[in-house]
């Protein structure tokens, strides 16, 4: 898909290019294409006016293409976010309760809330001791207007989730960096966390890695050697090349 990879391109101007493109995307992978519809169908109850509030004021701080407003680019986010739920959600998947940890902009709850699941995003503070003010205070905004809701909280190695026993059905690590240094003992105590919080109604925990690098947080996101390691005792089960699947039952 080439959706215009712009922040600059009204969300509106994208539509029917994004519309087009679900409807292959389902059609490919042998999926009704009325998820392309409900999909395109949400977005379409969404405030166009509020977008383009949101989208003067960022580029008015940040006028050229940067980290700061690459996240205006909606509708590639939501392309993106319906290829990756058709990878990891079972075909048979009913409505299930579910946390997207580091959820960014909200794109993926979005898509899962439209196809009929409650799911609520998980990030870090708008506020804080952090370098991403701007950036984190655009995915909020974006999220809010998605309609999802986040719970606001940094994830780090071995501290407990601020979510209740037995609160979700299943959960998501989609592309985020917070376990770039992570090592075995670290994903264990993720895991074990996370089965507290699940429903055990057939608990699963979907990753997606992120294989990108970015310079200004100084490289590559992974000590790949550690994650490989983790994932082999830790019983992740490849779904596709770089998705897993965790049970949590």
């Amino acid at each position: 898909m080439k959706l215009g990879t712009s922040c600059f391109t009204t969300f509106g101007a994208q539509r029917n290019e994004l519309a087009s493109y679900l409807n292959s995307l389902c059609r490919a992978t042998s999926v009704d294409t009325n998820l392309a519809e409900r999909v395109i169908d949400a977005l379409d109850a969404l405030d166009p006016l509020r977008f383009d509030t949101i989208q003067r004021s960022t580029l008015k701080r940040f006028p050229e293409p940067s980290r700061n407003n690459s996240y205006l680019d909606v509708c590639r986010h939501i392309a993106k976010s319906m290829k990756t739920y058709l990878v990891v959600m079972p075909r048979d998947t009913r409505p299930r309760k579910m946390l997207d940890i580091g959820s960014g902009s909200g794109s993926y709850c979005f898509v899962c809330n439209a196809l009929g699941h409650d799911s609520t995003g998980l990030d870090r503070p708008r506020s804080g001791d952090n370098d991403d003010g701007d950036f984190l205070s655009l995915n909020y905004l974006l999220t809010q207007w998605h309609n999802v809701q986040v719970l606001e909280h940094a994830i780090s190695p071995r501290v407990p989730l601020p979510v209740e026993d037995h609160s979700y059905d299943d959960f998501s690590i989609l592309h985020p960096t917070f376990y770039r240094r992570w090592k075995e003992p670290d994903w264990d105590f993720l895991l074990s966390d996370l089965s507290r919080c699940a429903t055990k109604k057939r608990s699963k925990l979907y990753i997606k890695i992120n294989t990108r690098k970015l310079k200004d947080i100084g490289g590559e996101f992974y000590a790949y050697g550690e994650f490989f390691r983790s994932i082999d005792k830790l019983n992740f089960t490849t779904i596709q090349d770089k998705h897993y699947v965790v049970d949590l039952a």
